[in-house]
């Protein structure tokens, strides 16, 4: 009996941790939806008003940093950002696939990797988000990308859906 006391005085420790825990992963989780559907939307509605020969493709999760690149106007830096968004993802399923068998001060230089280009590919879309709103609203810009940092990205997302029918970005040629 004394078992089951110490059982039931533990979950009454640990059972507010737990579900405060899940209550911030599903916050995580659908925020990270939501930013997701509200930009491809945008970058979609971008791509149909621009006469994009593929607008689908902005659906598609890190290529759409491509297509966020063309808009920008630095396709290059959209083409880092999606090469670093797959590292990211690689290095990452190996270390979650392999972490028993990596070596503790590997697995701390791999997770350091790992935070850094999570980093820059961070950096890289406020940029890139950065220009878009330079080119469109050119005075509010600077202060949008500060509420940008502020909020973690998540005023991206909104911010691109509000600007997704401005005639600055819009583009007159088909593009492929």
């Amino acid at each position: 009996m004394a078992g089951f006391c110490v059982v039931l005085l533990m979950m009454g420790f640990f059972l507010p941790v737990l579900i405060i825990a899940v209550m911030i992963f599903l916050t995580v989780a659908v925020v990270t939806i939501f930013n997701y559907v509200m930009e491809s939307f945008a970058l979609y509605r971008l791509c149909k008003n621009s006469n994009y020969k593929h607008p689908a493709l902005a659906w598609i999760p890190f290529y759409n940093r491509v297509i966020l690149g063309d808009f920008a106007g630095n396709k290059k830096m959209g083409y880092i950002t999606f090469i670093l968004k797959i590292v990211f993802l690689v290095l990452f399923i190996i270390l979650l696939s392999f972490i028993d068998y990596i070596p503790e001060n590997i697995r701390d230089v791999y997770s350091n990797v790992i935070s850094i280009i999570s980093l820059i590919t961070s950096i890289l879309n406020i940029i890139l988000v950065h220009l878009i709103m330079k080119k469109s609203i050119p005075k509010a810009a600077d202060i949008l990308t500060v509420i940008n940092v502020f909020t973690f990205g998540i005023s991206k997302a909104i911010i691109l859906f509000v600007l997704r029918n401005n005639e600055k970005l819009i583009k007159q040629e088909v593009i492929e």
